[in-house]
């Protein structure tokens, strides 16, 4: 089975790093012109492409958009958002890898 890759980002970092850009207003670069922190934005410390962002942090900030309204985020439409396949708290790259626990 072939696994398709989210529209606007190939993985959860580069998801991120595209939201920055985006959030900045800036194609290439400049994020470290950012005026958030570490409190108001989840992707700060990530904002320079170091480190790696868990799909948790994605997720805080599309309850953060939708003000805490989970089915708001569940029934959101912004798909040209770069976090929009990683809102839910999970990796479409990563649906069926691993094993669960089996009975």
């Amino acid at each position: 089975m072939r696994r398709t890759k989210p529209s606007g980002g190939s993985t959860p970092k580069h998801a991120v790093l595209l939201f920055c850009r985006q959030c900045v207003g800036e194609e290439r670069g400049k994020k470290e012109n950012c005026q958030g922190d570490e409190i108001s934005c989840p992707f700060y410390r990530f904002r320079l492409g170091k480190g790696r962002p868990v799909i948790a942090h994605i997720r805080r900030q599309c309850l953060i958009c939708m003000n805490g309204a989970k089915k708001e985020v569940l029934d959101c439409d912004t798909v040209n958002c770069s976090l929009w396949a990683y809102r839910l708290g999970n990796n479409p790259i990563r649906t069926g890898v691993g094993g669960g626990r089996r009975e």
